[in-house]
């Protein structure tokens, strides 16, 4: 299996979940995806060494699909990413092997990034001099950047978030939108609503 995802869909420590997914699928696709989730039941060489034989040719026919989608500079830094050695001596190693180091490296990262983002989200505050739209698309985009670390959060708790950014001045306008009252307007933003506020 020499297939290999667009250059620009490589690993580059940036893409992640969206690399992850296109892989597995692809693995799917190619009836490999067993070998490196650790689903594919490895056989006693000792016992039968032509089935092994087999099983390690697929075996590493997807650790080869998954090295070639990896930029070469996101290889320097997971671990047997790069076969350093100077005894001569090939490195072995089984794609689940492969794959638990890559995922390692990057579901930490992935952990810090949703971190960064809650972060950024709940510390958002729209002022006087704020572009209100601007406000709102970013608030938006943050959406769905954790919606992307499949963290997606309810309605309820992100228009409550959304609402507690925007300046009082703004509660008569949204309830306008709505018919509703200040005080539950600040509990309560339909999508709808939020929608109709984005394209004001």
């Amino acid at each position: 299996m020499v297939l290999t995802l667009c250059k620009d869909d490589l690993l580059n420590g940036k893409n992640w979940i969206l690399w992850k997914t296109n892989v597995l699928q692809a693995l799917r696709t190619a009836g490999l995806s067993a070998f490196p989730l650790r689903k594919a039941s490895v056989p006693d060489r000792n016992v039968d060494p032509d089935e092994y034989e087999a099983w390690e040719t697929l075996d590493q026919a997807a650790m080869q699909f998954i090295h070639t989608n990896i930029k070469s500079e996101r290889l320097m830094q997971i671990p047997s990413g790069v076969e350093v050695n100077g005894s001569g001596t090939p490195i072995y190693i089984t794609s689940a092997e492969f794959w638990d180091n890559i995922c390692d490296k990057h579901e930490t990262f992935t952990s810090q990034a949703i971190s960064n983002q809650i972060c950024v989200l709940i510390k958002k505050q729209a002022t006087d001099s704020t572009n209100i739209i601007k406000h709102l698309e970013e608030m938006e985009i943050l959406q769905t950047t954790l919606a992307n670390h499949n963290l997606n959060l309810e309605d309820q708790v992100f228009n409550a978030i959304v609402i507690s950014t925007l300046l009082r001045s703004w509660d008569s306008y949204t309830a306008t939108i709505h018919g509703n009252d200040q005080k539950s307007q600040r509990l309560c933003w339909s999508q709808k609503g939020f929608s109709m506020v984005l394209a004001h």
